[in-house]
């Protein structure tokens, strides 16, 4: 009898193990299966998690925009109609992905042509922008507080921002999209002048140096390099915004350089925040759009594009442009015969690129 009831202990306690082990392994199996691609403890990026039938990611990035009082007052009265028209609208929110260079704060109790109250962010919603790209020389200005307090207001809009941070490890951290199980970063950034020490750059603590709030700004062409291989490997395909911080419309020896730089560091593309939209040329396969211009502007009669792409799943991207006039406060996309010129002031600002007449970029 003392037998037969040693082995009935054995046995359960036989089977208490079984059922911890297979415990074991269905949280094993839980956390391959929902665990993000990449993950690395420098990063504290969240991911959007979407997906669909189709295998590609379609992504619309926009120049600089320039929410204002004026703006918003014209949006409140006339609706998005009154600054955006039907059909570009469309083609941007019928993205996956929509980008653009946010170049003011959001900031309440903030008066200035340059802050708006948080309520206008939702402009950005309708239009259908879920990405901001935040270091430049306008938002900088703003002051370090200002830029964190934007960053928690475009997240509580469901917006991701990159290129401003707490510190410079978070301000030079990607934000991450993720549709069709397809990770698509961004990444901001500002080349600054070696002597440049401006307020509005974020600072990791070291030593005696306090942690300073702002903008991702760096002089150092070979440690972007080590923030974009970083990054690069919290992402499948990753974008790298730059403020060139140089003046004039067309890129600089320096500028062309270093974007050929990155991309050899691990970008899948390069977009330039400028006043101007600027040329295009493909490195290793990689597309270069030096400048993307002015989007949404106090700027009158301004010329630039709305750049969509298509991103396969073998990380294949095919590049569609569709020129826009920007005029204070308003933008339409081009007529016919406006963007046959348009085409052709782009091709001739470019290298080794041909725009059909559909607006599709091809390496020639």
């Amino acid at each position: 009898m003392k037998d037969l009831e040693q082995n009935d202990y054995i046995k359960i306690i036989a089977s208490l193990l079984a059922i911890v082990l297979i415990i074991l392994v269905l949280k094993v199996v839980k956390v391959n299966f929902i665990k993000p691609k990449h993950d690395s403890k420098n990063f504290s990026t969240e991911e959007n998690i979407i997906t669909n039938k189709s295998g590609d990611v379609s992504v619309a990035i926009a120049g600089n925009v320039l929410l204002s009082s004026k703006l918003q007052t014209t949006y409140n009265s006339s609706g998005l109609s009154g600054v955006i028209s039907d059909d570009l609208q469309k083609k941007i929110s019928s993205s996956d992905i929509a980008i653009m260079n946010q170049t003011f704060s959001s900031v309440d109790n903030t008066a200035g042509e340059y802050h708006v109250s948080s309520t206008a962010l939702s402009i950005l919603n309708d239009m259908g922008f879920n990405m901001v790209s935040l270091s430049n020389n306008y938002f900088r200005q703003f002051g370090a507080e200002n830029a964190i307090n934007s960053i928690y207001m475009l997240k509580n809009h469901n917006i991701k921002a990159a290129g401003a941070g707490t510190n410079q490890i978070n301000a030079a951290a990607p934000a991450v999209y993720t549709y069709n199980n397809k990770s698509i970063g961004l990444m901001s950034v500002t080349i600054t002048d070696t002597n440049d020490t401006s307020d509005g750059f974020a600072i990791n603590s070291n030593g005696h140096v306090r942690e300073q709030m702002g903008i991702y700004g760096e002089s150092d062409i070979d440690r972007i390099c080590d923030r974009i291989y970083d990054a690069k490997n919290n992402c499948d395909f990753l974008i790298v915004n730059v403020n060139w911080n140089t003046s004039g419309a067309a890129p600089s020896k320096e500028s062309k350089s270093a974007a050929k730089s990155f991309i050899k560091s691990g970008a899948d593309m390069i977009t330039g925040c400028s006043n101007s939209f600027e040329g295009i040329e493909y490195y290793k396969g990689c597309p270069i759009l030096y400048g993307t211009g002015n989007f949404l502007h106090t700027a009158p009669q301004s010329k630039t594009a709305v750049v969509k792409l298509n991103i396969s799943r073998k990380n294949k991207v095919s590049i569609k442009l569709i020129p826009c006039i920007s005029d204070a406060y308003y933008i339409r996309e081009m007529t016919s015969t406006e963007k046959k010129a348009f085409y052709s002031d782009v091709t001739g600002l470019s290298k080794n690129i041909k725009i059909t007449k559909k607006g599709e970029v091809q390496q020639s």
